[in-house]
C-alpha cells in the first residue's frame, strides 16, 4: 500500500505582548470596535477628547470614515485597550502617527546621586 505524505502547515500564531504584532492587534480591534457597542464610547471620546480630529493630521474625524486605534502604551509593553489609552487616527495617517509618538518618546534620565548600596 502505497501512502501519500500529508504536508501540514503550521502556523504560528499571533501573540498580542509580542511587539511584532501590535499593529495587527490594533487594527484588529479597530475592526471589532466599529461594528459594536465600542462604537458609541469612540465616537464621543473623539467629540470630547479630540474635538473631532485627527490627533496626526488635525483634519475631521467622524465615526463614520476609516479609523484605526493607536494605544499610547503598546500592549506588548502592557498597555490596554481602554480610552485613556488610545488615539483615534484616521486610517491613512496611522503609519504616520506611529512615527510621530515613537519620535517623542522621552529618552530615561538619570537618577540623581547615583545608586547607592542598601
Amino acid at each position: 500500500m502505497f501512502r501519500v505524505p500529508l504536508e501540514i502547515s503550521r502556523y504560528q500564531p499571533a501573540h498580542p505582548y509580542d511587539r511584532k504584532y501590535d499593529e495587527y492587534f490594533e487594527k484588529r480591534t479597530s475592526g471589532k470596535w466599529k461594528n459594536n457597542s465600542q462604537r458609541l464610547s469612540i465616537e464621543s471620546y473623539i467629540t470630547m477628547i479630540q474635538q473631532g480630529k485627527c490627533p496626526c493630521c488635525t483634519e475631521a474625524l467622524k465615526i463614520n470614515q476609516n479609523w484605526c486605534l493607536s494605544l499610547k502604551k503598546k500592549a506588548s509593553l502592557g498597555g490596554e485597550y481602554k480610552l485613556d489609552n488610545i488615539d483615534v487616527v484616521h486610517d491613512k495617517c496611522y503609519g504616520q502617527w506611529q512615527t510621530q509618538r515613537a519620535s517623542q518618546v522621552k529618552p530615561a534620565t538619570p537618577i540623581k546621586g547615583g545608586l547607592q548600596r542598601a
